[in-house]
């Protein structure tokens, strides 16, 4: 037992004592504002680049509060200067760079530090999400004449969804390439009547996705105005019911600029039921005493690790150490359904047993011997 416990603190040498949450790569994701197209004019090509820069930023703060803040406070944040603001970035990345003697042109993509929006959001008690979801797999399905297109040339509804701006979004949204491999996989057909799962996991998998998002689409003319519809269906994984929706186009509006605004429509209907699933305020500190039920040294690294890829996680502490059940002690901010769907984002399982809570890996079982 002297060596199970000296082993125990090695290996959990880094959580002795509360520690402060590494940023992740999921949440570094959620920091960043991307594709930001500016064009400047000054003086100098030198002057028109600062200004480029200065106005990057901003837009890209902004883009980045409307992805975590709730649409009713946006009006509420007092927005910092350029000083306070470029203390807020904490880096960016230039591509497509042009310049004359009088003109900038460039995209940027902008990344913020996370503790420090943190900060400037709590300071004004604005609540914010930053529960990072699992990856989806968008697989656009176009029904047309009776047929359930996917991969085919002529799903504009696909098109729509790739050319719309689903970088920055809350929700993380990703595309299948539309291979040889992907059409072997799934047809849209099969896609539609979700079946078979285990083809859709494994599809979404090969994209580093946990799940399929299936997003239907079919298209109209109204009959008296003559003017396009579109009827849209979306739902996660191979279950579930539809959400259901549609957009009404304009006059003179095209089905591909219609189409453009369903798949936007969906993507923002989700990014805003998933915040107001996790909105939290910056003050809102809580501590939890849990066991943890872990069988080998090994369980226990990576129980850290994951913790550590959860930002509601403010920090954690052991207290007492043991195989199978040990104790440890987090702090977290927001409230506890928060807390446990932010766990669930990275495979755990937060569960109140008896008079107390058990933390264990999702869908295992406990194990007391």
């Amino acid at each position: 037992m002297v060596v199970l416990g000296m082993l125990l603190s090695s290996a959990l040498a880094a959580t002795n004592g509360l520690h402060a949450q590494p940023a992740g790569l999921a949440s570094e994701r959620l920091f960043t504002s991307f594709d930001i197209a500016v064009d400047r004019r000054a003086g100098t090509a030198a002057e028109a680049r600062t200004l480029a820069i200065a106005e990057a930023e901003e837009r890209a703060f902004r883009i980045l509060l409307e992805k975590i803040v709730n649409s009713d406070d946006m009006a509420s944040i007092r927005m910092p200067g350029p000083r306070g603001l470029r203390s807020l970035v904490r880096g960016f990345e230039v591509e497509d760079e042009r310049s004359s003697t009088t003109r900038y042109l460039a995209t940027f993509t902008i990344t913020f530090e996370p503790e420090k929006v943190r900060a400037f959001l709590g300071r004004q008690r604005i609540a914010f999400s930053e529960t990072v979801p699992r990856p989806l797999l968008v697989l656009p399905v176009l029904r047309w004449g009776g047929a359930y297109l996917l991969w085919e040339e002529n799903n504009n509804w696909r098109r729509a969804w790739e050319d719309s701006d689903s970088k920055n979004r809350l929700m993380d949204f990703r595309f299948a390439a539309g291979g040889f491999a992907d059409r072997l996989a799934i047809t849209g057909h099969l896609a539609f009547r979700g079946s078979p799962a285990g083809r859709l996991r494994d599809l979404a998998a090969e994209y580093g996705a946990e799940e399929t998002l299936l997003v239907m689409a079919e298209t109209s003319r109204d009959a008296r105005t003559g003017l396009l519809i579109v009827r849209f269906a979306f739902r996660q994984g191979a279950g579930g019911k539809f959400t259901r929706g549609q957009i009404r186009g304009g006059a003179g509006e095209k089905v591909e600029a219609l189409l453009r605004r369903a798949a936007n429509a969906v993507m923002a209907r989700m990014d805003l039921d998933w915040k107001s699933r996790t909105l939290t305020h910056f003050g809102e500190s809580r501590r939890l005493r849990v066991a943890l039920a872990v069988d080998r040294i090994e369980d226990w690294i990576s129980f850290r690790e994951r913790l550590e890829q959860v930002p509601l996680v403010r920090g954690f502490a052991v207290e007492r150490l043991a195989l199978p059940i040990s104790q440890i002690s987090i702090r977290y901010v927001g409230g506890m359904a928060q807390l446990q769907l932010a766990l669930q984002q990275v495979d755990l399982e937060l569960e109140e047993i008896g008079d107390g809570w058990t933390l264990r890996e999702l869908g295992s079982e406990l194990n007391y011997r």
